[in-house]
């Protein structure tokens, strides 16, 4: 063999390792075409709409925000769940393939992504506490398009507007920003409204989602959560609720903000 020849046949070999190893590093560095259509519309908030392909009653409801910081926050009303009130608790997230962990001590949930659109996301989700893993649920969440929680903040006034229930009498409700609310009762003989003697009370709002509670003194702990508009001075609540027998129903609410005239 000659050397120009051999020459030649090295600078081919050399050139071909080359290319090789600049294809596998290419290839380790890709993004699944899966993950990376969940990272492009994951971000921004999101509400549950379905689980296991039911409606889900507002009550059991949670929002969920995704930041491509790697955070994401969640907020939720359930007693019997291992986190049962959050408000915007902050979590560690990361995506791989078409998994979305999030972890915030021994609390993790694991979403696998089915099919994720700007505006809808498919997926199963598990929650972990540390000590045992709850079973899959196919959730639907729905996009989050405003946030209500500055607009809330005042006094209003107004009763229960559900259809068939009849609600002669006024309530008030004063939200304050530091996410506590008082309740009133009005006096119908003085005129005069007061307040509920609760010894706590407490409010969410997070995206067009809110959730009360308060510790009435004769009755216990209360909690209730609406799907939250506010247009024009008025604030729209409406839920849907599970009476005793397992029969479902809609339950809707209308304020007036109150301007006091000092």
């Amino acid at each position: 063999m000659n050397k120009k020849y051999a020459f030649c046949l090295a600078g081919c070999v050399a050139l071909l390792i080359n290319s090789s190893c600049y294809k596998q590093l290419d290839e380790v560095e890709e993004i699944p075409p899966i993950q990376y259509e969940v990272e492009q519309n994951m971000e921004g908030k999101w509400s549950v709409a379905s689980k296991d392909a039911a409606p889900v009653p507002t009550n059991d409801k949670f929002i969920v925000t995704y930041e491509k910081s790697w955070k994401s926050y969640r907020s939720q009303s359930i007693p019997s769940s291992s986190m049962n009130w959050m408000n915007k608790a902050p979590f560690s997230c990361s995506v791989y393939d078409n998994q979305i962990t999030e972890k915030s001590g021994n609390l993790t949930y694991l979403t696998t992504v089915k099919e994720i659109a700007p505006r809808e996301i498919h997926a199963l989700v598990a929650e972990s506490n540390g000590e045992q893993s709850a079973s899959s649920h196919l959730y639907v969440y729905r996009r989050v398009e405003k946030d209500f929680s500055s607009d809330v903040i005042g006094l209003w006034e107004g009763k229960q507007a559900t259809p068939g229930i009849p609600d002669s009498t006024d309530h008030r409700w004063e939200f304050r920003a530091d996410g506590t609310f008082v309740f009133y009762n009005l006096d119908v003989e003085s005129g005069a409204w007061m307040a509920n003697p609760d010894k706590s009370a407490n409010y969410v709002v997070d995206g067009n989602w809110m959730a009360l509670r308060r510790e009435d003194p004769a009755i216990g702990e209360i909690r209730e959560c609406w799907d939250v508009s506010v247009e024009n001075g008025q604030m729209y609540w409406i839920a849907l609720r599970v009476d005793a027998l397992g029969g479902r129903y809609n339950q809707q609410m209308q304020l007036s903000k109150v301007t006091l005239i000092e």
